[in-house]
């Protein structure tokens, strides 16, 4: 099985609330980013499909497409299912490192085959996610989201048929071997919680402490970007500095460890005030968004060179049949020739 590389959004701003998803087109300006990306994604899904079972019984290869949604928040340095049955008190998840990357153990997934069912699993976990009101925010994202959706794209393909040159007596087999290549991409979608300044909020309490915790895990990210845009390359691509990538500092960083300094592709959104009251928050925002856009990553896609061998001896196997029936056919011919030959010039 091989990964194709994913794409992680890291909106600054609340942009998961659940009054945004109304009964608009897609053409509409207020549609978010989200609901756009969900109609791309089964837009192109039903372009590769085969229409029919029947249509790809020939050489033409079968795509089958899984879609999953897992849905989460870091609430202080608790992780909590957003998709699961209690949430009056949600247990927090352990993260795990593998051989596969990072994964919360015990986190849920839902199968998705709409882009109208992926938004209704979106709105769900939102309703859950913690919110609570302060001075500049009456909806205030307590914690920070993660909405993750992963694409497993099986393409199958026919091997070619057994009895070509097969001069045994032997029945050919039922049905031709097949081929499946597996291929998965991972798009994170991550809702940062803004930072707090107490001052302005007026947080106290229980808001003041999530508040700080907000802005340690905000702190946290920014030294993993720091770490990374550090490591630059001159013309040559060789590295002039390495420095340790501090991914353990926080939940968050270790969630998006393979989003950030992985074999993936990173955007990041900043959504900024108008207001001149909010222009040390903005020109504070702008400039993570600057330090995050140095992050210079090269993806590529990962395939299990088992499989990529498998293909290549098929290929290679598929053409010598054929030029062994070439050749056949060509010495068949030949001896006609010398037969018509022998019966007008016999010896």
């Amino acid at each position: 099985m091989g990964s194709e590389a994913g794409q992680v959004a890291f909106p600054t701003s609340s942009v998961l609330n659940p009054s945004s998803f109304s009964n608009v087109g897609m053409s509409s300006s207020s549609v978010g980013l989200i609901p756009r990306f969900m109609s791309d994604l089964f837009r192109g899904i039903e372009s590769t499909s085969p229409i029919s079972h029947e249509s790809s019984l020939d050489s033409q290869p079968l795509h089958k497409h899984t879609v999953t949604a897992s849905f989460l928040e870091v609430y202080g340095e608790d992780i909590h299912d957003l998709l699961a049955l209690n949430h009056n008190n949600p247990p927090s998840f352990p993260i795990r490192e593998d051989s596969s990357g990072v994964t919360v153990v015990g986190l849920s997934s839902k199968v998705i085959r709409s882009a109208d069912e992926a938004l209704s699993v979106l709105q769900k976990g939102t309703m859950h996610r913690t919110t609570a009101a302060t001075l500049m925010n009456k909806n205030s994202s307590r914690s920070h989201a993660v909405f993750t959706v992963t694409l497993t794209k099986e393409l199958v393909s026919q091997a070619p048929p057994q009895d070509l040159c097969n001069n045994s007596s032997a029945p050919p087999p039922p049905v031709n071997p097949s081929i499946t290549r597996t291929t998965m991409s991972k798009l994170t979608f991550v809702d940062l919680a803004g930072s707090e300044r107490m001052k302005k909020t007026g947080a106290e309490g229980d808001r003041m402490n999530e508040g700080i915790q907000i802005n340690v895990g905000l702190l946290a990210l920014g030294n993993v970007i720091n770490a990374l845009c550090d490591t630059q390359a001159n013309a040559n691509g060789e590295a002039l500095t390495s420095r340790h990538v501090p991914y353990r500092l926080s939940k968050l960083t270790r969630l998006l460890q393979d989003a950030l300094g992985g074999n993936s592709q990173t955007v990041f959104l900043a959504c900024v005030s108008p207001l001149e009251s909010n222009i040390g928050e903005s020109l504070s925002t702008l400039k993570y968004a600057n330090r995050a856009r140095n992050i210079k990553n090269k993806p590529i896609k990962n395939v299990d060179p088992t499989v990529l061998e498998l293909g290549r001896l098929v290929a290679i196997g598929r053409g010598l049949k054929m030029e062994l029936l070439r050749l056949k056919f060509f010495e068949l011919k030949g001896e006609q020739v010398r037969w018509v030959l022998w019966n007008i010039y016999p010896a």
